[in-house]
């Protein structure tokens, strides 16, 4: 990967972008492994873990097919700091997708901060709602990986994602 440091208008190489594929198909595998395991009605530690596995794997496919730069704003300075690596699904040429922000917002608090706010919560996800929105999404992504031949050995890689998509 090309050195990052200090530049605000990184490309991502062919080779990191195909390197990347494998990363997308384990969020996917992970989110898929979480959502079934989840048993709606229990209330157990074990539920617990589901969830929370299941919501960083969310998350981190949301921040993948929602985000348009690189860059945010730090939160304390308020100035504009740039997550110089991180993958975004327009570097392959895909449009971004709008997520509900309110539960982009709840999944963070509940997963990276203790806050008052959770007070507020009934901690209840609809985690089958959640997959069937990021399952679309990502299989559209994934036709598009194919038409570009971004994915390498595509009927290795086709065999674990058919699992997921043909299972569900």
């Amino acid at each position: 990967m090309k050195s990052v440091e200090n530049n605000w208008n990184f490309v991502p190489s062919e080779r990191d972008m195909t390197g990347l594929i494998e990363h997308i198909i384990y969020e996917i595998e992970m989110l898929y492994i979480s959502m079934k395991c989840f048993k709606n009605k229990e209330l157990s530690i074990y539920n617990s873990i589901f969830i929370e596995n299941f919501l960083i794997h969310e998350r981190n496919l949301m921040d993948f097919f929602w985000k348009k730069t690189r860059c945010k704003k730090d939160g304390c300075s308020k100035c504009w700091i740039q997550d110089e690596d991180d993958a975004l699904c327009l570097d392959f040429g895909f449009n971004t997708k709008k997520f509900d922000y309110k539960t982009k917002q709840k999944i963070n608090k509940s997963l990276s901060h203790i806050s008052y706010s959770r007070n507020n919560w009934n901690n209840i996800w609809d985690i089958k709602e959640m997959w069937e929105q990021m399952l679309i999404i990502s299989w559209e992504f994934l036709l598009l990986l194919k038409s570009k031949r971004y994915i390498i050995n595509w009927d290795n890689n086709y065999q674990r994602i058919k699992k997921i998509f043909i299972n569900f």
